[in-house]
């Protein structure tokens, strides 16, 4: 067996580093953790776009349908406190914690 490979969608990435930006500190210790880890940021695709497009999201669920479209290329699971991903993907492929 390979082993787990682990992925931050670049929106979350984005919102991440923005929101250290927000509250001004260095978002060192997320990068630190990032190549800890071996987590990569996962790049949005013109695929993705049309499938999020697809999904038909609200205006305050397209960054979601971005990045469960993403999730589904990858054929990912997606771990996340926010149920709302349960409109674009399967029960099995969304762990809420």
């Amino acid at each position: 067996m390979k082993g787990d490979q682990f992925f931050i969608c670049s929106i979350s990435h984005f919102q991440i580093e923005w929101g250290y930006s927000m509250i001004e500190r260095s978002p060192h210790n997320y990068r630190e953790f990032l190549r800890g880890f071996r987590i990569e940021v996962a790049p949005l695709t013109k695929s993705d776009a049309k499938l999020a497009f697809n999904m038909k999201p609200s205006e305050s669920d397209i960054l979601d349908a971005l990045i469960a479209s993403s999730v589904k290329r990858y054929d990912a699971s997606l771990w996340t406190a926010d149920r709302d991903f349960l409109k674009y993907l399967p029960k099995s492929k969304v762990l809420v914690f």
